[in-house]
Parts: C-alpha cells; sequence; structure tokens
C-alpha cells in the first residue's frame, strides 16, 4: 500500500491549478517586475565591472546576458526536437 492520500479539492470546489502553480497573478506579476529590473541592473552595470575575458567573445557587451538567453532557447528547441522522437500515440497505454 502506499502511503500517498488523494489530493484534497481546492476550496469551493474549485480545480486546483496544473503543475502546483499556486502563485497568485500579483505576486507573479511582482516576481515579474522585480526580475527585470534585476536583468536591468545588471546590463546597465556591466560597462563599470572590470572583466578578465579569456577568449574574444566573452569581453562583448552583455555577453553573459544574451549567451545565456540563447543557451536557454537552445535547450528549449532542443527539447521539442528530442520531445517529437519520443513522443507515444494517445492510444498507447490502452494496447
Amino acid at each position: 500500500m502506499s502511503d500517498r492520500q488523494p489530493p484534497r479539492p481546492s476550496p469551493a470546489g474549485a480545480a486546483a491549478p496544473a503543475g502546483g502553480d499556486t502563485l497568485a497573478p500579483a505576486t507573479r506579476r511582482l516576481l515579474a517586475i522585480v526580475g527585470a529590473v534585476v536583468l536591468v541592473a545588471l546590463i546597465v552595470a556591466d560597462p563599470f565591472v572590470e572583466g578578465h575575458p579569456h577568449f574574444g567573445v566573452d569581453g562583448t557587451f552583455a555577453f553573459y546576458a544574451w549567451f545565456g538567453f540563447a543557451a536557454a532557447v537552445a535547450v528549449v528547441i532542443v527539447a521539442k526536437v528530442v520531445g517529437v522522437f519520443l513522443q507515444r500515440t494517445d492510444s498507447y497505454y490502452d494496447q
């Protein structure tokens, strides 16, 4: 037997958000604004910080910002491509 309990229904019979997403919209908006302000502040501060580039490209303006963004986009694209090969039909478990 499993010790897991079935999930409790949400108050007033409302469905629980998918994926455990329980943040209120105002909290989500505040986190997005704070994150954006921090990112902009880091990019603005970039020219005032002495860097020690090891390669030519990592000495460019806001290198870590655009490189991180490009890496995140690459991860999403690779995940989508791999998902195409790993995807099963809807009736896979019925067989």
